[in-house]
Parts: structure tokens; C-alpha cells; sequence
């Protein structure tokens, strides 16, 4: 199953500490070679929560995200990034074949699946990698995008996957 997704509004301050993404710097990174391959490859990857994107540091012989890969249920990756006026865009490709989750996991892809079923348009939060001015509202370059994932509280106001 696919579905596009707002990820965040170029020239917007998001929730979280008004911070800005610039629609130069979107650009920019949207026709790098960094965002081709990483499409390309798959590994911008989506889960429930920010759970288990941070404190890599804490945790010996882990690198930022990696707690993702091993505890955490990746349920999508994206497919495509473009900018539609001011909004960052994205398709994802959603795992929802059944058989490919342990029998704990099933569960919360079929919450997923039934939201999306019932066209809720379930919030979004993007994961990016990114320098920032001294003060931390403005991106000054984005290295990637990691992901996203699902939440309840996305840091930019309307980020959701469309019903």
C-alpha cells in the first residue's frame, strides 16, 4: 500500500521551537545525490513514535537510529520527496503484509492499517539530520532525511499521511 504524506511546510515555523526548514535549502537537498540514493536504497524509514531514534549515545556499539533497526517496528519507507507550493511531500510504501511481523508486532501494523482504512488522516513527524543557525529555528543545511513517524503531536501543523 502507498500513500502521500505532508511532511512540513517550507518558509513555516514548526510547533517545536519555531523551527524553519527554507525552501532553498529543501531544494537543494530534494536535487541532491544524497536524497536520490537514499530513495532509491529505501532507508528513509518510518516507525510508531520517536521512541527509538534517540539516545544512541547511551547505548554502546549503536549509531543514531540504529535502536530503530533492532527494537523498533519499521512499518514504511519513502518512495518520493517534491514540494507541492509550500508543502514538503512525500510517498510512502507501507509494509502491511501481515506475515512479515512477529506476532507481538502485528498489532500496531494493524492499528496503522485500520486508521488508514477508515481515512484518518494520521500525523506525521520527519526525522531529518540537518544543521541550524546558532539559535536553532533555521535550517542552514539539511544532510537528510532520515524518516518519519507516526504521531500524535508532528512538529509542523498539518503533517499527516492523506487519507
Amino acid at each position: 500500500m502507498t500513500k502521500d504524506v505532508i511532511l512540513a511546510k517550507v518558509d513555516t515555523e514548526s510547533k517545536n521551537g519555531g523551527a524553519l526548514f527554507p525552501r532553498p535549502v529543501i531544494e537543494e537537498y530534494l536535487s541532491s545525490d544524497r536524497c536520490k540514493t537514499r530513495l532509491h536504497d529505501k532507508v528513509m524509514l518510518g516507525s510508531l513514535t520517536h521512541q527509538y531514534r534517540y539516545g544512541a549515545e547511551e547505548t554502546e556499539g549503536f549509531g543514531m537510529d540504529d535502536r530503530m533497526l533492532s527494537r523498533g517496528i519499521i512499518l514504511f519507507c519513502f518512495t518520493n520527496l517534491w514540494l507541492d507550493g509550500d508543502n514538503l511531500m512525500a510517498t510512502i510504501e507501507i509494509f502491511d503484509d501481515y506475515d512479515e511481523y512477529s506476532e507481538a508486532q502485528v498489532g500496531d501494523i494493524k492499528q496503522l492499517l485500520r486508521l488508514l482504512n477508515h481515512n484518518v488522516n494520521v500525523p506525521i513527524s520527519i526525522v531529518t539530520d540537518a544543521e541550524w543557525n546558532k539559535d536553532e529555528t533555521e535550517m542552514t543545511y539539511l544532510y537528510d532525511i532520515i524518516g518519519g513517524d507516526i504521531t500524535l503531536n508532528p512538529a509542523f501543523t498539518g503533517a499527516k499521511v492523506l487519507a
